[in-house]
């Protein structure tokens, strides 16, 4: 057995396959949470980032960044369910009743029936029935993500509040007899920072860009609704199609 685990810890490629292979089935196994784990890493790596950036400009203790920066972060959500949330669901009933009443009355140019006689043919009123459906569905599951995104909210703030406790004690298996797994455990998760990391910073940078740049222009040209239209600018932006 002991010859076993030299052989094992000398082949490091072999090493890395079994140990990528038991992450797989991990995860598999805590598929029920995996929301959970994922916002959890979002939000610690997104206030890890911030905070490094303000600690380059700012001289003050690390701590008092993060309990700032997550009770803005509260102040936030409170402000966003208790005023905005009631007036982006109005404007979108309002901006849905617009459509609607466009969609039964099109008028009288002969475009614009045009446009609309090929929207019969298409059978929208179907894909929209089918997309209510699917919205309606989707809004069945609010309660356990809402649930998941507080509780996810208050792990990574413990993370970030102890994160040289947590440092220093995953540090400890390094050096243990099972050091070699979770050196390759460590290498894996570098490489998951290194990349989905990356790209989910650069993401919530665009989508934020993208938005403000969206809704000044949008307040300049005088749209109505500009709270959801802007909503979903930010949302769609976090979220890109594939082209």
């Amino acid at each position: 057995m002991e010859e076993l685990w030299e052989k094992f810890k000398v082949n490091t490629g072999l090493q890395r396959l079994l140990i990528f292979a038991l992450l797989i089935f991990v995860l598999y196994l805590v598929r029920s949470m995996i929301d959970l784990i994922l916002l959890t890493f979002i939000f610690t790596f997104l206030i890890t980032r911030l905070e490094k950036v303000i600690l380059r400009w700012v001289k003050v203790p690390r701590k008092l960044i993060v309990i700032v920066l997550y009770i803005l972060i509260v102040i936030f959500l409170y402000f966003a369910f208790t005023h905005y949330l009631p007036i982006i669901i109005g404007q979108i009933v309002s901006t849905f009743n617009g459509v609607m009443k466009f969609y039964n009355n099109p008028g009288n140019n002969d475009f614009i029936k045009y446009v609309m006689s090929l929207f019969n043919d298409s059978n929208v009123k179907a894909y929209i029935n089918s997309g209510l459906k699917f919205i309606i569905g989707s809004l069945s599951g609010i309660g356990s993500i809402g649930i998941s995104f507080f509780m996810a909210l208050i792990l990574s703030l413990f993370f970030s509040l102890e994160q040289e406790r947590v440092v220093h004690f995953s540090s400890k298996f390094l050096t243990s007899k099972i050091g070699p797994v979770f050196r390759e455990i460590a290498y894996f998760g570098k490489k998951f920072v290194g990349t989905f990391g990356v790209v989910l910073e650069a993401q919530f940078l665009i989508a934020i860009v993208n938005t403000v740049l969206t809704t000044i222009a949008l307040i300049a040209m005088g749209f109505p609704q500009v709270l959801t239209l802007s909503t979903m600018v930010f949302l769609l932006g976090l979220f890109p199609l594939p082209v």
